[in-house]
């Protein structure tokens, strides 16, 4: 029973995923149904139904896998690092950023501001 239902959560993801992936298409060809308000309030909703079929996806998983205790310390603390570094990433994109017509590609960084 707990099989069927990791794989009919795993139905609802990919269709919502599917979802999203659509309306990334239509807001990058500059379609008017992707600014509609029903459109988006819709998206919103399979956004949420994508991260929980995720999460319960991840809790209830059929497959075990038996990994020893340093793999998965060395897999959190990537995770933590790479969390981080997004961080990091987008606080100083939005400070360099601020000003500027955020079209362009910035390469360099102007300290003196």
């Amino acid at each position: 029973m707990e099989t069927l239902l990791f794989y009919i959560a795993f139905g609802f993801c990919f269709v919502c995923f599917a979802i999203r992936t659509s309306y990334h298409v239509l807001t990058n060809r500059e379609n008017p149904l992707a600014e509609n308000r029903k459109f988006t309030t819709m998206i919103l909703v399979v956004m949420f139904l994508l991260w929980f079929t995720w999460f319960f996806m991840s809790l209830n998983d059929p497959y075990e896998m038996n990994l020893p205790s340093w793999a998965r310390y060395t897999g959190l603390a990537v995770f933590i690092v790479g969390f981080l570094l997004f961080i990091l990433s987008h606080t100083v994109f939005r400070s360099l950023a601020r000003g500027q017509e955020t079209d362009k590609l910035i390469t360099t960084s102007n300290s003196s501001q």
